[in-house]
Order: structure tokens, then sequence, then C-alpha cells
């Protein structure tokens, strides 16, 4: 949200109230009552959901600027995600409902931007969903490639992003098994195209994590064989 108007950008603010969470706090527990906007202000926060065993499962990362759970703000139902501060510290500017919706009626501008941002949170559904047929390697350089665009910092040539994220972690959101996730980073380690830091990893080779993306459309893969959800 960002692209929002400065005054609109600064009437949330002053509307809102900014609180801080600690690692690993929550921002909200699965079965709330959506009661207002929330925007990330700094650090990131992560949403997860309870999988088919009940154990939650990411889906989503956000950093500075994006919205979360926008759609459930609009309707004001009930929190279907769990939603935790992912960094050492991450803050998280809350602002009423209503405040919320007079803030935005009242800009043309800002209401553009709203229907900008949901589109973009449907074309990266559609995207994700078109990934499920791609190989797991693929759908993991897709998501790194993510990060680096959105939490990342350039050193270079290089992209350093600043995430612990556990194999776990990636396994869950590209939808394979953490022994594959292992597997493959230790490949791309080895060829030089990530390197692990201790506060999370740096992408030596852009160019070669992005050849990797284009592999199963230059291959010609079948979306019918065995590179999907489970590989």
């Amino acid at each position: 949200m960002n692209r929002l108007p400065p005054t609109v950008r600064d009437a949330l603010a002053s509307a809102g109230s900014t609180v801080t969470y600690q690692r690993g706090e929550s921002v909200w527990h699965r079965g709330e009552r959506a009661d207002g906007f929330s925007l990330v202000a700094d650090g990131i926060v992560a949403e997860f959901v309870a999988g088919v065993t009940e154990r939650a499962l990411l889906v989503s990362l956000s950093v500075p600027g994006d919205a979360l759970d926008l759609s459930c703000a609009i309707r004001a139902g009930r929190r279907e995600r769990e939603a935790v501060a992912f960094t050492d510290e991450a803050r998280v500017i809350k602002v009423p409902r209503e405040r919320w919706w007079s803030a935005m009626q009242a800009s043309p501008e800002a209401m553009r931007t709203l229907c900008e941002v949901m589109a973009e949170e449907s074309d990266r559904l559609a995207q994700r969903v078109a990934l499920c047929a791609a190989a797991a390697p693929v759908r993991l350089a897709h998501f790194l490639l993510l990060l680096g665009a959105t939490a990342g910092t350039r050193e270079g040539g290089a992209v350093r992003v600043p995430l612990r994220l556990t194999r776990e972690h990636l396994a869950q959101y590209i939808g394979t098994t953490p022994e594959t996730v292992s597997r493959t980073l230790l490949t791309w380690r080895e060829s030089g195209v990530l390197s692990r830091e201790r506060d999370g990893f740096v992408i030596r080779d852009l160019d070669a994590l992005t050849s990797i993306t284009r592999a199963d459309a230059d291959a010609g893969v079948d979306s019918r064989s065995g590179g999907g959800w489970l590989s």
C-alpha cells in the first residue's frame, strides 16, 4: 500500500495505532473477527493456515507496505489465518474498519489503488496455482526469487535476504517434502547459486536461479507428469 496517496497514508497512520511484536508473537489468532485494516510498517509478518492434519502451513510473508488479510478486513469476517511476527521485531499499523473506509472513500485515487492491489493478489494466486504442475525445484526457485524481490537487498550482482526460513517452511509454501527442499538447496549451494548465512540466505547467481524457473517450459514438461505438489 505504499502506492496510496501520501495524504491517505498519513490519514491511516493517524487514525490507527502502531503495535510492535517480537519474533513468534501472534498478531492475531485464527477465528478472531477482523475489526479493521492492518498494514505492515516494519519487519515481516507470516500468515499460516491449518492444513488437513491441523498442522500450521505457511501461506504468505508480508513485508513493509503490505496489507494483511485484506479481503477479510473488507468483509469484516473471521480470520482464517494465524498471523505472527517473522522477524526479530515487526511493527503493524492497525486502523479501525470505519476509519479505514472513510479514508479510502474520500479519495478516488486510493480506491483505484485498492482495486489494483486486489487484482494483483488475484494474479499472484493464479500464478501460484499454475505452478502446481511444475517440478519442486521450479516452485522453490520462484519462491526464492519472490523473497529476493520483496525482502532482499542488492549487493552488487547478489541479493541478500535476511529471513531465517526452515526447510519445513519452504516445503510448506511450495507443497513438497523437507527432504526434497534439502536436496535442492544443497545442489544449488554446491553450484554457487545460493549461500546460507546466519541471518538468512544470499542469491549469488540470479541468472541461474531465474533460468531454473523456465526449466519446465523449455523442456515442455507435461502437467500430468510427476512434478506436482507432492513431488
